[in-house]
């Protein structure tokens, strides 16, 4: 069995965190007044909330251990 990078661990137990939030902002972006009007683009839409969750993300503080959270979809759509 091959080992993993230690790099590659710590970018994976960020991956589930930093999706989340980036749900979180796309919640907002649909749901919002403003930001849900037909003269914004979906395509801008979908770039601003990436750039606003990799902006916010590192302000969180969210520092999970490798395995602590489940990365599969069906147990992560509850935290949603």
């Amino acid at each position: 069995m091959e080992q993993t990078s230690p790099a590659i661990l710590s970018l994976l137990s960020q991956t589930a965190p930093f999706l989340l939030t980036v749900f979180r902002l796309a919640g907002l972006f649909l749901f919002a007044p403003v930001l849900t009007s037909s003269m914004v683009p979906v395509r801008y839409k979908a770039i601003m909330v990436f750039l606003l969750g990799a902006a916010i993300f590192p302000m969180i503080g969210v520092r999970i251990p490798a395995g602590a959270l489940p990365v599969d979809v069906v147990t992560l759509v509850p935290l949603l």
